[in-house]
């Protein structure tokens, strides 16, 4: 199951988000692992609208897989230049 993740990000803010993408494996009712989610033949693109039934982009990101791309791992960012950088995990 996807976790559901709210960035919040102030308008105009330039920033650069690391997101590591995993499987949670579960090995008991009690216990889990986190697998990396393979990105080799994944593609990503995203954008933001001004509201949901805008056909008008206010902004779009540009996705950069880390090699490995085994080891789950993006780079979320706008495309300005000058980002801060977090991190998040998402679970599938």
């Amino acid at each position: 199951m996807a976790d559901i993740t709210n960035f919040n990000i102030g308008q105009g803010e330039t920033f650069k988000i690391l997101v590591e993408i995993v499987n949670e494996s579960r090995l008991s009712p009690s216990s889990s692992v986190n697998i990396p989610q393979d990105l080799t033949n994944v593609s990503f693109e995203g954008a933001i609208r001004e509201s949901y039934s805008s056909e008008d982009i206010a902004t779009s990101f540009t996705f950069t897989k880390i090699p490995p791309y085994a080891s789950g791992s993006v780079y979320i960012n706008n495309k300005r230049t000058n980002a801060r950088t977090r991190s998040e995990k998402i679970r599938l």
